[in-house]
């Protein structure tokens, strides 16, 4: 009676199943069984495959460029690509993953001796590692002639220069260039700005361990902000001849020679940076005037600021915090009661700052998962925080089996991170805390608790069509085992 029972109820689960999958299956699944690497789909304009399994799949990053037009979109799956690249047209350049979309340099003199060359208005680079592994001295990462190109979240390694800027006959004027967010490491020069290049952004880069961070030589009016400049053998930030009219704000130049050197430049606003462990932190030299530099803390320095020239250390009412500062504060405003005089000249900060600039822990995180996954395969999470002084995060996750991610990052504060981990068959507590670049922790978050049961049936991608329209339809088919 017991069997007979038994398969009444999987003969009718079989009913219904049938009925789902002739009633509705048939017409809606036309992408069933699309293979994995196959092309995703991308929105606005033509899109361009390099790499991957797609039918029509370019095998060249450049011949997907040749092939493109105006506007267009050329998407990189994950591989190592011996190119020299000439971007000719105004199209996007997208990298799969940043960590394996790796371009190495091939045949540079035929590209003005540079692995990316940009000959044209309003390119976009994201997602790449450009890396060098010949260590030619001479060798170009990204070279830039031209004007409103994004060049954003790449690995740069082992270059002449990371990413150059020139034009040095003075012909053009390249302006509203934006480089941001991408770590640049082991070069001669991290970001190099040469010569008319004017209105352009640096933005949250990672500048570590070159011989020169970032440099700007004749070039007015751009910005250089958020950024973490480190270990750099020489300089952090360079100002260099006839730069004027440049804003440096809010960067962390730590244990480089010159935290911020500028020489022979006028009228640039240096503000709200944190010099800390340099061998000398603002270095003023050969005719610099009128500059005016404000709000930034001086810690841990050998040596805090030299000046000889005509240069203003306050803005009229705020100055420099420096930690050898020995003044008094009698009337509780925050400000010292004596002057700071600046070394190796006549300036004096008259308002120093008795405290640094206060710096914000992060929020605590938030994460968010399926509470569920299948043991073995990837269970993927997405955190994310926020941090009032717009600093760069990093998260570290404890997925509750014993084992950590360790510190992942640096993000963008606020933007969702997903960071997935394998399992074995068991109930897990997971929870993730946050640091900013000054080093500043949250607390723990939340816990997110997840149960990764036996591993489940592989299904045909017919039926996994199915329960993405059904979900109910694997439920029955549980029913069945």
């Amino acid at each position: 009676m017991i069997i007979k029972n038994e398969l009444v109820r999987k003969g009718l689960v079989l009913v219904i199943i049938l009925l789902f999958t002739g009633t509705f299956a048939i017409p809606s699944l036309g992408g069933a069984g699309v293979e994995k690497n196959s092309n995703p789909p991308m929105s606005g304009g033509n899109t361009l495959f390099v790499g991957g399994s797609g039918p029509g799949n370019y095998t060249k990053i450049q011949d997907a460029i040749d092939n493109a037009s105006e506007g267009d979109t050329i998407f990189v799956y994950t591989g190592t690509y011996f190119e020299n690249i000439l971007l000719w047209k105004s199209v996007n350049l997208i990298g799969e993953n940043r960590k394996n979309t790796i371009i190495f340099p091939r045949n540079v003199e035929l590209n003005e001796n540079s692995t990316i060359y940009i000959s044209v208005d309003n390119c976009s680079i994201n997602g790449f590692t450009i890396n060098n592994n010949n260590f030619e001295t001479d060798v170009i990462g990204i070279f830039i002639h031209s004007s409103g190109n994004m060049i954003f979240d790449n690995s740069i390694l082992r270059f002449k220069y990371g990413v150059y800027l020139k034009d040095e006959n003075f012909e053009h004027v390249f302006t509203g260039n934006n480089i941001s967010r991408n770590e640049i490491s082991n070069c001669t020069s991290g970001i190099y700005l040469r010569a008319n290049a004017e209105y352009n952004t640096i933005n949250r880069n990672y500048i570590i361990d070159n011989l020169e961070g970032i440099i700007i030589y004749y070039c007015e009016n751009n910005t250089i902000q958020n950024n973490f400049v480190h270990s750099n053998t020489v300089y952090g930030i360079y100002i260099n001849i006839n730069s004027d009219g440049n804003i440096v704000s809010r960067n962390i130049c730590s244990e480089n020679r010159y935290g911020i050197r500028f020489k022979a430049v006028s009228y640039n606003e240096i503000f709200l940076n944190r010099l800390e462990k340099n061998e000398l932190g603002l270095y003023s030299c050969c005719g610099s005037h009128h500059n005016i530099l404000y709000f930034n803390s001086l810690i841990d320095n050998e040596k805090n600021a030299s000046d000889g020239f005509y240069n203003f250390w306050d803005n009229g009412i705020v100055g420099n915090y420096w930690e050898d500062y020995n003044g008094t504060d009698n009337d509780g405003d925050g400000i010292g009661d004596t002057p700071y005089p600046i070394p190796d000249g006549n300036n004096v900060d008259r308002y120093p700052l008795m405290e640094p600039i206060d710096n914000n822990p992060p929020d605590g995180p938030v994460i968010d998962g399926p509470p569920s996954g299948k043991a073995g395969d990837e269970y993927c999470l997405t955190v994310h925080s926020t941090d009032l002084d717009g600093d760069d995060v990093f998260y570290l996750i404890d997925w509750g089996d014993g084992t950590t991610s360790g510190w992942l990052g640096p993000f963008p504060q606020c933007e969702p991170v997903s960071v997935c981990h394998k399992f074995k068959r068991g109930t897990y507590n997971i929870r993730a805390k946050v640091k900013d670049i000054y080093g500043f922790e949250s607390d723990w978050s939340e816990p997110l608790f997840i149960e990764i049961p036996r591993t489940r049936v592989v299904y045909h991608p017919f039926l996994l069509r199915l329960f993405e329209l059904f979900p109910i339809l694997e439920r029955l088919l549980n029913l069945l085992r």
